[in-house]
C-alpha cells in the first residue's frame, strides 16, 4: 500500500510536468510561429512594394526612349505596362499592404491605366495621347506607392509588437505556472517524507522504552496501513514483555 502510494504520488508529478512541458512547447511553437510568418510576410510584401516601384520606373523610362520605331516604341508600352500590372498583382497578394493601406491601395489601383495602357485604348487614343498625360500619372503613382510602402511597414511592425507582447505574456504566464508546480511539488515532497518519517520516529522511540524496559510504553497507530500493523506488533511485544 505504502509503495503504491508513493508511485501514484511520484507518477502524478511526472505527468504533470511532462504534460506542461507538452503544452509549453505547444504555445511556444505557435507564438514563434506567428511571430516568423509576420516577419515573412512584412518583407515578402516590402518586396512586392519595391517591384511595383521599380517596375512604375522602367514605365516612366520608356516614355524617354527615342530614336525607335511606332510600332516597337508601342510594343515597349505594352511590355512595360505588362510588368507593372504583374507587380501590382504581386503586391495584392499580400494582405499586410492590402489591408494597411486600404485607401492607398485603390488610389493606385485606379492610377494603373493611366500609365499602363492597354492595347484597346493604345488604338483609340494612340501613343501620343499616353505619352502627355503618362508622366504626372507616373509622378502620382511613386508617391503613393512610397506611402504605401509607409503603412505597410508601420502595420507590420505593430503586428509583430502584438505578437512579441503575447510571446512575453506567454513566457511570463508559463514561469509562474512553474513556481506553482514546484511549490506543489516541494509540498507534496514535503508530505510523502512526513507520512513515513513520522511513524519511524514512533517506532524508533518505541524501541528505545522497549531496550529501557518500560514496557508499558504504547505506540500511536499512524494512518498509512504499513506503519499500523507495525505499531500493532510492537504494541504486542510491550503487552507480552509487561506480562512477562
Amino acid at each position: 500500500m505504502l509503495r503504491r502510494k508513493l508511485l501514484i504520488r511520484l507518477g502524478a508529478l511526472v505527468t504533470v510536468y511532462i504534460v506542461g512541458a507538452v503544452v509549453a512547447i505547444f504555445l511556444l511553437q505557435g507564438v514563434l510561429g506567428d511571430l516568423n510568418r509576420a516577419g515573412v510576410e512584412s518583407a515578402a510584401s516590402a518586396e512586392a512594394i519595391d517591384g511595383l516601384e521599380n517596375a512604375v520606373t522602367a514605365a516612366r523610362e520608356s516614355l524617354e526612349e527615342s530614336g525607335l520605331s511606332e510600332p516597337a516604341y508601342r510594343r515597349g508600352v505594352l511590355d512595360a505596362g505588362e510588368l507593372v500590372r504583374g507587380a501590382f498583382n504581386r503586391v495584392s497578394e499580400h494582405p499586410v499592404a492590402v489591408e494597411a493601406g486600404a485607401g492607398c491601395y485603390r488610389r493606385i489601383e485606379s492610377m494603373l491605366p493611366g500609365i499602363v495602357p492597354r492595347q484597346e485604348w493604345l488604338d483609340e487614343h494612340g501613343l501620343a495621347s499616353w505619352r502627355e498625360n503618362a508622366p504626372a500619372f507616373a509622378d502620382d503613382l511613386t508617391i503613393e506607392i512610397a506611402h504605401l510602402r509607409q503603412l505597410s511597414r508601420g502595420a507590420a511592425a505593430g503586428q509583430q509588437l502584438d505578437i512579441t507582447r503575447r510571446l512575453r505574456n506567454l513566457i511570463v504566464g508559463l514561469t509562474v505556472a512553474a513556481l506553482v508546480a514546484l511549490n506543489v511539488t516541494i509540498i507534496l515532497l514535503l508530505n510523502t517524507g512526513e507520512m513515513i518519517v513520522r511513524p519511524v520516529e514512533a517506532l524508533v522511540e518505541h524501541s528505545r522504552e522497549l531496550a529501557r524496559e518500560r514496557f508499558g510504553h504504547r505506540v500511536e497507530r499512524p494512518g498509512v496501513k504499513e506503519f499500523g500493523e507495525l505499531a500493532d506488533s510492537y504494541n504486542m511485544l510491550s503487552e507480552q514483555l509487561r506480562l512477562n
